[in-house]
Parts: structure tokens; sequence; C-alpha cells
């Protein structure tokens, strides 16, 4: 007689499908985030499955602006795992506005000196209705101004990319 070992090893991952399609929400106006809901994926396995798909992120988990990857993972009773994954996007479209006073009004610097002049004026402040970013000019408050007339350009940049620009001109009557 004789005797022998059959074993029988499961190699064959699970399956998860239909795995949910990216997904882009634009923001309504006044609003930095979002509720997204979206179909969980099944899952199924020749052998069985040892649970159901676990999601990093819930249906209905509210998401602020950005990118994000939501994955889903399933194992089944062999410990094969198989994953999958879709992107939520959600963008804010709204810009920045500049606040207060706003962009400075034109500036004339009478009898000013034909080497230059400092002028000083005041950066204006902006908000964002989610992340402001930046606001940035192209010459600044303190600077030496050299030309008779300069234009300043100012942007106002929230983390999303929208911008707000205003202009004024410094003019050096000489």
């Amino acid at each position: 007689s004789c005797a022998f070992t059959v074993t029988v090893l499961d190699t064959i991952q699970p399956m998860l499908s239909p795995c949910p399609a990216d997904i882009i929400i634009f923001l309504p106006v006044d609003t930095c985030d979002s509720a997204v809901s979206w179909i969980p994926p099944g899952a199924s396995d020749p052998c069985g499955l040892a649970g159901d798909p676990v999601p990093s992120e819930l249906p209905g988990t509210v998401f602020p602006t950005g990118v994000h990857t939501v994955t889903y993972t399933v194992e089944d009773v062999s410990g094969n795992t198989a994953t999958c994954s879709f992107v939520i996007t959600i963008k804010d479209e709204e810009p920045p506005v500049f606040t207060g006073a706003g962009c400075p009004q034109n500036i004339v610097v009478p009898n000013a000196s034909p080497c230059g002049e400092v002028v000083n004026w005041t950066l204006p402040t902006a908000m964002d209705n989610c992340l402001l970013d930046t606001v940035i000019a192209t010459i600044q408050p303190t600077d030496t101004i050299f030309n008779q007339i300069t234009t300043v350009v100012i942007r106002a940049l929230d983390a999303s990319g929208n911008a707000d620009t205003c202009t004024f001109t410094i003019t050096l009557d000489v």
C-alpha cells in the first residue's frame, strides 16, 4: 500500500465588479466640500469570500476640494486579495475676492525725483470660499519706482488655482 497527500491550492484572486467609475464634482458657490455617494462594487470568489469588500472611504463621505482615491479590498477564504480603486475629484471653481477697499486707486506722485521714488501703498487682502493661497503683486509696496508710469498687477490665488486680478498705476510726475 502507499499513501500520499494531495494539497489543493486556491491561487485565484477574488473578483470585485463593477468598480465605480471616477467621479468629478463641481462645487456650488460658497462651498468647499461635498458628500459623495456611489454604489459599492460586488465581490465573488468560486471558493468563498472571507468577508465583504472593505472601502478606504464609505459612500456619503464628505470630501474637501482636491483629488481623492477610494480603494476597495476583498479577501477570499484562502487569503487571496483583490482591490479596485476610483478617483473622486472635488473642483472649486470660485475665485478669491479682494476685500475691504480692494485694489488701490491709481497713485500720482507729484514732484517725483528723476532718480526714482519709493511709493508706499497697501497690498489688498483677499478671501476665498475654501482656501486662499497667496496674494502677490508685480511691484511690492516698498519698491523703488523708476518708470514714469508703472502698472502694478495684484493677483489673489486660491489652493485650487482660481485667481482674481486687479491693477492700478503709479505715475511719477517729474
